[in-house]
């Protein structure tokens, strides 16, 4: 005797969609222990350790736990704007305070000005080794040998404005013409070695900074210049040569484990000995990054102002990745052939020549899933509003906006090996005037096979109708 078993499965569900890059990332927020989801920079220590700056304090990372330091702990503020690591292991800090300083062995050492009272505020700084400048728009201060911030005198060349003091054996700082037309390199012995016309980068400049000692770096949003202080050389680059972009927004360098990044929204990359930028690494848009950066193992930590930090582990920045940046519902088998269900796009077949995923059917809304029938031979493509047969070259659409009646009972009727059958609810009928249950319909929870995948809205609810195939066994 033959018996049918009809498996049905209804889950009602909310509706989750994942991002294509959801498996490449890790990402931490407070609620893994930071003090706060806006992250300023990211730097890592000579032991290893990766060091978060937040508005909420500093950050120590093991790769576990997090360690956070805040004005309990000695910090002057918490509200900390950017992170330097020096070769001797201390983690300095700067930002809008009475004092600024470092960690060291998990104490905090901050630093006054010699000006009692005055509240420092650097708008940038340079750290050639272990030795580290603040400076502000007027002056540039070193920490002197009685612990306090302490202004350098800088030759204040007529009709120029002073720019950046120079940590090198000859070239001693930087100023530009009041009118910014020129620029000067002055000696140690206050001379002028070297002028030009400004260079346009320096119209608009973001970050700038003495990089190590014998190299100097601008940056704007349309590339960064490079001034080699032993050979006065100028050398200038434009992202879209370099990352294939025109422009970044809060483009600058940073200077960790031997090696020169340059970051900005949705990159990093690192800086060769020819001045160009090497080892990219895009950013997708979805994270709104603003700083990245890379670590001694190849890592890349991902900062962004709202959401926290991410963590792209070294082994996947070199994976290929499909659908990249499209909200993906599933990937299904059809036919040997892979096919890719995204929003409001329709349908992807995956072509294995140029391995990526091509359009195959176009639809609005949501794409849910494909599924292969083979003992029927037919091709279903779901969506919120349609199942999309396909059986023998023929096409068949059963669209639930026209037949809204259906919808909201949760009837369809399916034709099974010349049987018709009609599926409500939790139960089988056979097709007939009287809807009479089928002799011999066994309806059960679980099935072995999907058939078809049912959806529609109801009260304002994404449903989920997962109905499963018949199945003949012989007893």
């Amino acid at each position: 005797m033959k018996i049918i078993k009809l498996h049905i499965t209804i889950i009602f569900s909310l509706l989750i969609w994942s991002f294509s890059f959801a498996q490449q990332y890790t990402h931490y927020t407070t609620k893994n222990g930071l003090p706060s989801n806006n992250i300023y920079r990211i730097t890592q220590d000579a032991q290893g350790f990766i060091w978060f700056v937040t508005d909420k304090g500093m950050v120590k990372f093991n790769g576990k736990d997090f360690k956070i330091f805040t004005t309990r702990q000695g910090l002057p503020t918490n509200d900390i704007w950017s992170i330097q690591a020096t070769p001797d292991n201390k983690i300095w800090f700067f930002s809008k305070a009475p004092k600024l300083g470092y960690i060291a062995h998990d104490s905090i050492y901050s630093f006054e000005s010699v000006n009692k009272g005055e509240i420092l505020n650097p708008v940038q700084f340079n750290v050639i080794n272990n030795t580290v400048f603040l400076i502000n728009r007027n002056n540039t201060y070193f920490l002197n040998n009685n612990n306090l911030w302490e202004p350098l005198q800088v030759y204040t060349y007529p009709k120029t404005i002073f720019r950046n003091v120079f940590i090198h054996k000859k070239i001693k700082q930087l100023n530009t013409r009041k009118s910014r037309d020129s620029i000067f390199i002055i000696n140690d012995k206050n001379k002028i070695v070297k002028s030009l016309k400004l260079l346009p980068i320096f119209n608009n400049i973001v970050t700038h900074g003495q990089i190590n000692d014998s190299l100097y770096c601008l940056t704007d949003k349309f590339g960064y210049t490079i001034i080699n202080l032993n050979s006065l050389q100028f050398i200038s680059k434009k992202f879209k040569d370099e990352i294939k972009k025109r422009k970044i927004s809060y483009s600058r360098f940073t200077v960790a484990n031997n090696q020169i990044q340059f970051t900005g929204k949705n990159f990093a990359a690192v800086l060769d000995n020819n001045y160009n930028l090497i080892n990219k690494v895009t950013i997708p848009n979805e994270l709104k990054s603003h700083f990245s950066f890379i670590d001694k193992t190849g890592n890349v930590w991902i900062a962004t102002l709202t959401n926290g930090v991410y963590k792209l582990p070294q082994s996947k920045i070199n994976s290929t990745y499909c659908l990249e940046n499209e909200k993906v519902w599933s990937i299904d088998k059809i036919n040997n052939e892979l096919i890719g269900s995204v929003f409001n796009k329709g349908f992807y077949k995956y072509d294995s020549v140029d391995k990526i995923f091509k359009p195959y059917l176009k639809e609005k809304g949501y794409m849910y899933k494909s599924v292969e029938i083979k003992p029927l031979n037919k091709h279903f493509f779901l969506t919120n509003t349609k199942i999309i047969e396909f059986s023998n070259g023929n096409k068949k659409i059963i669209d639930f906006e026209k037949r809204e009646k259906n919808c909201r009972t949760g009837a369809q009727s399916y034709d099974l090996r010349r049987r018709v059958y009609r599926v409500r609810e939790h139960h089988a009928y056979k097709r007939d005037k009287k809807e009479e249950l089928i002799e011999g319909v066994e309806i059960v929870t679980a099935g072995i096979v999907e058939l078809v995948e049912r959806i529609a809205h109801e009260s304002g609810r994404v449903c989920e109708l997962l109905s499963r195939t018949m199945e003949e066994q012989h007893h």
